[in-house]
């Protein structure tokens, strides 16, 4: 006798341990990694506070699953709201249920009962609550069966299934790369390309920003158009990363500029409660603005979101994906490969910069961050998006609302 997709075989009375079992028994164990996905699901949804899950109630491996995830989450402060079926028929008015105990996300174990209905859970499943299953590792067998069967059931309801090994971080390839999901709060920028595979994203990687839910490239693919990608219902931004700085939390402190003429330089003290600080400037550089966020805020790493209009922009961007290509930058063939603004570009806009700004950095940080200006103490690694312009609010703003405004406009 052979068994797959088994959790607990032991249990189920296939012997007493791994190497003594009964002699005509073998087979696969399959229990899944809750530990790894409770950890996946408080990386890439932070503000995240109670998690719903469905499974049979007459399976024992089901019940041993929600018994761990249960003591989990509760170290990671996540509230486990269960509800139960007893087969199939019920599994879609049991997660129109769920759905309304103000869960924040739906985790679908992969029991049998949950992964034969799992076209119903996503029909029954209500707007803005994110539906995941268990995050696995690729080399685990059992994993590839069970990626394949849910893959498969995704495209009975006309989904795309995004893959999650491992972490919110994961390697895609031998290429090191790592497949990236816009969770919130979540900031990163490097070189990658919107996708899934390493192997359809390879001759696309160029810049990206991922910011708070939305990512946007400019795919190095020689057609020099951005392409972006937003958070929306049940679809989850992610991209391919060849490398980067992936960083999640909140923002401290918000710095204003206005319009009025001053000398270049960062004025004015923090507002009460040290989050709110404004300075005058005609046309700042970004040298100066750095070191006088440094001169303000006292931190000496810090990672930054600008939006500003734009007096004029010079900037480096790939013409062609590294992938492949060792030695990028060598004589002459990095001025194929590379494009260079040789005059400052687009003023009158609106940029969106994200970057990572240090004083100290490691030696990991070291390969990334490149000097401010010739002999200054201080490194930066930036990424800018240009939009069409737009003004901003004076009080009240929302990056989140911003951003998914200018990306609709």
């Amino acid at each position: 006798m052979v068994f797959t997709f088994t959790y607990t075989p032991l249990e189920a009375g296939a012997g007493t341990s791994f190497t003594d079992h009964l002699p005509f028994i073998t087979g696969v164990g399959s229990f899944p990694p809750v530990e790894r996905t409770v950890a996946f699901i408080r990386d890439v949804f932070p503000r995240a506070t109670r998690v719903g899950t469905l499974y049979n109630s007459s399976d024992t491996n089901s019940r041993k699953v929600v018994e761990m995830a249960k003591k989990d989450m509760a170290e990671k402060g996540l509230t486990l709201v269960e509800n139960t079926v007893v087969n199939t028929n019920e599994v879609y008015q049991a997660v129109s249920a769920i759905c309304q105990r103000q869960i924040d996300v739906l985790w679908i174990t992969g029991e049998n009962t949950m992964m034969q209905a799992f076209d119903a859970v996503v029909k029954a499943s209500m707007p803005g609550i994110r539906v995941i299953g268990t995050v696995y590792t690729p080399s685990e067998i059992n994993s590839v069966f069970y990626m394949e069967a849910l893959r498969k059931e995704a495209e009975k309801v006309g989904l795309t299934l995004l893959v999650a090994p491992a972490s919110t971080v994961t390697e895609v390839s031998d290429a090191a790369a790592r497949l990236l999901l816009a969770g919130e709060h979540h900031y990163a920028l490097g070189l990658g390309a919107i996708g899934d595979r390493f192997e359809t994203c390879k001759d696309r990687m160029g810049e990206f920003l991922l910011m708070d839910g939305q990512v946007a490239y400019l795919p190095a693919d020689g057609s020099k158009r951005p392409d972006y990608m937003v958070n929306s219902g049940h679809l989850i931004a992610s991209l391919t990363a060849l490398y980067g700085v992936s960083c999640t939390g909140d923002f401290s402190a918000l710095v204003r500029f206005t319009g009025e003429k001053g000398d270049g330089a960062l004025e004015g003290k923090k507002a009460a409660g040290g989050s709110n600080t404004t300075f005058s400037a005609e046309s700042l550089g970004v040298g100066p603005m750095l070191e006088g966020l440094y001169q303000l805020l006292g931190y000496e790493d810090f990672l930054m979101i600008s939006i500003a209009e734009i007096s004029g922009l010079v900037g480096v961007s790939l013409n062609q994906s590294p992938v492949g290509h060792p030695d990028l930058f060598a004589f002459p063939g990095v001025k194929e490969m590379v494009n260079f603004t040789t005059e400052p570009e687009c003023e009158g806009m609106l940029g969106v910069t994200l970057g990572i700004y240090s004083r100290r950095p490691d030696e990991g940080l070291t390969r990334f961050l490149r000097p401010v200006s010739l002999g200054a103490d201080a490194a930066v690694h930036l990424h800018t998006a240009v939009f069409p312009y737009m003004p901003l609010k004076k009080t009240g703003i929302d990056l989140h609302e911003t951003m998914h405004t200018l990306l609709i406009i």
